[in-house]
């Protein structure tokens, strides 16, 4: 018997973008997904096809495969092993409480919370459960520092966001210190320092706090972390590292400009500690941006590969 693939003249339907929200059906998309492939003429075509309708969630989770993958099956199998089961709730409970979950060493907030929230979104779990396996999950050090900036009713974005924001901060401070550390040179038997080596003026504003990134201080880097601002802008919802951060192309926003830093000249340790996030959530308006149909398509879907 033909398959509509084999049928003369037969074209499958074009297939949504599976993003791995908790709603979506990937049954349904996997099953559509291998029809319409079945009509492209080589496994490049199919692999290229699927690349470009996978999106969000489900990217990250196929993204570290993409070297490797040699065939549609190749690709598919690891959003199969997070989405295709006959009892998905259980295998997320499975998964959640096994030791897979848990933030790698070397992994990223990003990486880890795609993985992590494919997991999570399954399970109808209250917004206090979550924080609390989203914090046992993470590495330690890192959790320890996100949850010392929290409040009492945050969210699992707050927390998630505040965590990349972190990781960032201290991401620039580690390049810093080690861009002090190449001012010291050694002989290659001895290890003697080189007394003619000296910090250069840059170097030096690292090591002594005066400027981190983007021109501002490091109480100002401190200040933009604390509230889940982007270093580059100061707005929320992004970090600067972000590929679709809005502000990605544009020149950094003057600190003077940030309503979160111009509190930090203006005001006492006492009167600060009252400016909270609903006076941060007013830079946006004194930035005098205008959110494009652009824009929001950049922060709500992933930048889709070329084929």
């Amino acid at each position: 018997m033909e398959t509509p693939a084999q049928t003369q003249g037969y074209k499958a339907p074009d297939i949504e973008v599976f993003k791995g929200d908790s709603d979506a059906d990937y049954e349904q998309w996997r099953i559509k997904a291998v029809d319409k492939i079945q009509t492209l003429p080589s496994e490049t075509h199919r692999v290229q096809y699927l690349r470009s309708k996978v999106g969000g969630n489900a990217w990250h989770i196929v993204f570290p495969y993409l070297s490797t993958v040699q065939n549609a099956d190749e690709f598919l199998q690891p959003l199969d092993d997070v989405y295709l089961t006959h009892d998905r709730v259980s295998d997320a409970e499975h998964r959640l409480f096994g030791r897979d979950l848990a933030q790698k060493p070397q992994e990223t907030v990003a990486a880890w919370q795609s993985r992590f929230l494919a997991t999570i979104n399954i399970l109808n779990y209250s917004e206090f459960q979550k924080l609390k396996h989203a914090r046992r999950l993470m590495k330690a050090s890192l959790a320890e520092k996100v949850s010392a900036g929290g409040k009492a009713d945050e969210t699992l974005n707050e927390f998630l966001s505040r965590a990349r924001h972190i990781e960032q901060w201290s991401s620039d401070i580690s390049l810093g210190s080690s861009a002090s550390r190449t001012t010291t040179t050694t002989t290659s038997n001895r290890g003697y320092r080189n007394p003619s080596a000296r910090p250069t003026t840059a170097v030096r504003s690292l090591q002594e706090g005066k400027i981190t990134i983007y021109g501002r201080s490091r109480d100002q880097i401190n200040r933009l972390a604390k509230l889940g601002l982007c270093f580059r802008c100061g707005r929320k919802g992004h970090t600067a590292n972000d590929s679709s951060a809005p502000c990605k192309d544009r020149p950094a926003t003057a600190s003077k400009d940030i309503i979160a830093l111009a509190a930090l000249d203006a005001m006492d340790h006492q009167e600060l500690d009252a400016f909270d996030l609903a006076a941060a959530n007013a830079t946006e308006d004194a930035l005098g941006y205008e959110d494009t149909a652009e824009d929001e398509d950049a922060q709500s879907v992933h930048d889709e590969p070329e084929n």
